[in-house]
């Protein structure tokens, strides 16, 4: 884990996995991006 330079209050536990959640949803928007340019409803 990389120590943040600037404390975030009341997001320590969204710190923790927000990579991830990052992820899931650029992984989201891609799949919706892809099944729209081949023509299937989201």
């Amino acid at each position: 884990m990389i120590p943040s330079s600037r404390p975030i209050r009341g997001r320590a536990k969204n710190n923790a996995d927000g990579s991830e959640n990052l992820m899931r949803e650029a992984y989201r928007q891609g799949v919706a991006q892809a099944m729209s340019q081949f023509g299937i409803e989201t």
